[in-house]
């Protein structure tokens, strides 16, 4: 029985675009976004390891949500190759961790260190291929934490 993993746990470089892509004359599968890894000052597990009395966490590595990322190779579904031969994944756009902009006045997203937390659910934009913007899935290395800041906003008062 295969596991759902939900979405609002924490991405890293082995989350994948949930589905594939084509192009007209290509398909892009799923395939992991890689990127360079951001450590932070932020421990993951240090009151476990309090606890236990042994050691003191780990630091907590984020994905970098303006990448680079790791472009995905086309298959070709027709006789001509793919067109683009590789999707180029650009940006995530955030949906789930929402509120994060460039502009961190007034945000309401996730960020650790003012890093963006780039959470399942969240989109990975491939530029050329349809869809053009795929939700980010994936199993993660902080199991216990979940950020689902994909909360209605109150109605305002009358």
């Amino acid at each position: 029985m295969s596991e759902i993993i939900p979405d609002g746990i924490i991405c890293n470089a082995s989350s994948i675009n949930s589905k594939g892509s084509t192009s007209g004359t290509g398909f892009y599968g799923p395939t992991p976004i890689g990127g360079t890894p951001l450590p932070t000052t932020v421990m993951y597990g240090a009151a476990i390891a309090a606890k236990a009395g042994v050691g003191v966490g780990l630091p907590m590595i984020l994905v970098n949500p303006t990448g680079p990322f790791v472009p995905v190779p086309g298959v070709p579904t027709s006789i001509v190759p793919p067109v683009p031969l590789t999707l180029p994944r650009l940006k995530v756009i955030f949906k789930q961790n929402v509120g994060v902009t460039g502009d961190v006045s007034g945000e309401t997203g996730v960020r650790i260190n003012g890093i963006p937390v780039v959470v399942n659910g969240d989109l990975i934009n491939g530029p050329g291929a349809i869809p053009t913007n795929i939700p980010l899935t994936g199993a993660t290395l902080y199991p216990t934490i979940l950020i689902g800041t994909n909360i209605p906003k109150p109605e305002p008062e009358e």
